[in-house]
C-alpha cells in the first residue's frame, strides 16, 4: 500500500489534535490559574506543542491529500512494486513467459 492510503486518517486524526488538544486549551496560553497540577510552563508547553503538531500535520496530510487514480480502458490496474503488472482478476494474464 502507498503512503497515501493513510492521508485521509491522518487528516481526521490531525484536525482532532488541533481542535481538542490544542484550540480547547488556547486560554491556558494567558491565564495565571491553570487547571493542572503540572507546572505552568509544562502546561503551556504541551498546549503549543498540540497546536504547532495539529497545525503541522493538518498542513502535511492537506497538501498530499489527492483524488484517486482512475485507469484508463485498456490498462492493468494493478502494479508491482517493481513497475510491472499484476496479474488480472481470475488469474488470465495478457503476458506469457516461458
Amino acid at each position: 500500500r502507498e503512503s497515501y492510503d493513510a492521508t485521509p486518517v491522518v487528516l481526521i486524526a490531525a484536525v482532532f489534535l488541533l481542535v481538542a488538544g490544542g484550540f480547547a486549551d488556547v486560554t491556558s496560553l494567558t491565564r495565571s490559574q491553570l487547571p493542572t497540577t503540572l507546572p505552568p510552563a509544562v502546561a503551556r508547553g504541551v498546549v503549543m506543542a498540540a497546536l504547532g503538531l495539529g497545525a503541522g500535520l493538518v498542513a502535511g496530510a492537506a497538501s498530499r491529500l489527492r483524488r484517486p487514480q482512475t485507469v484508463p480502458a485498456g490498462q492493468p490496474a494493478l502494479r508491482t512494486r517493481d513497475g510491472s503488472s499484476a496479474p488480472e482478476p481470475g488469474g488470465v494474464s495478457s503476458t506469457r513467459r516461458s
